[in-house]
């Protein structure tokens, strides 16, 4: 049994990966720290009447703007970046994963992994991270595979295979 996968990888495609993949806190932490934040203010502000016209505020109001402006920008950029420095998936990615490993073909060569020496796996909702190393991974997004049941049987025959590690 030989599953067949191919394509390419555009940026908005990877933005969405680099997305998925965030840590739990951190995801919760820009999305609720800025609100609890606000709240914070306005609670000092309704009950320290000094508080308006202190230096605090305008740090406080700073770290909020941080949050909520400057720091999902510079993560954009980050990933960008980092998309833009990594040629090795911007171009033709296709390849075979079976019962043996997976093999990796792209512009610049072919490379083949035994299960033996991949470490573990991750499954988000449509891509599978097969990990080569702490941090380093094969990424396989569902559109990659030409059906749904490739799909499937890919995700089983990498459970199967690496289910102990």
């Amino acid at each position: 049994m030989s599953i067949h996968f191919s394509g390419t990888w555009t940026e908005q495609q990877y933005n969405h990966f680099q997305k998925l993949c965030m840590p739990t806190f951190l995801k919760w932490l820009f999305k609720w720290f800025p609100w609890f934040g606000l709240g914070y203010i306005l609670v000092k502000l309704l009950f320290y009447p000094g508080y308006l016209a202190s230096f605090s505020l305008v740090f406080d109001v700073l770290i909020i703007l941080y949050f909520l402006v400057f720091l999902p920008k510079l993560r954009e950029r980050q990933i960008k970046r980092a998309w833009q420095s990594n040629k090795l998936i911007q171009g033709e990615i296709s390849g075979v994963v079976d019962q043996a490993g997976v093999i990796w073909r792209n512009a610049y060569g072919e490379m083949r992994y035994p299960w033996d020496l991949l470490l573990k796996y991750k499954q988000e909702t449509d891509i599978v991270l097969l990990y080569t190393a702490i941090n380093q991974a094969l990424i396989l997004p569902r559109i990659f595979f030409q059906s749904e049941e490739d799909w499937q049987e890919f995700r089983q025959l990498v459970v199967e295979k690496l289910q102990n590690k």
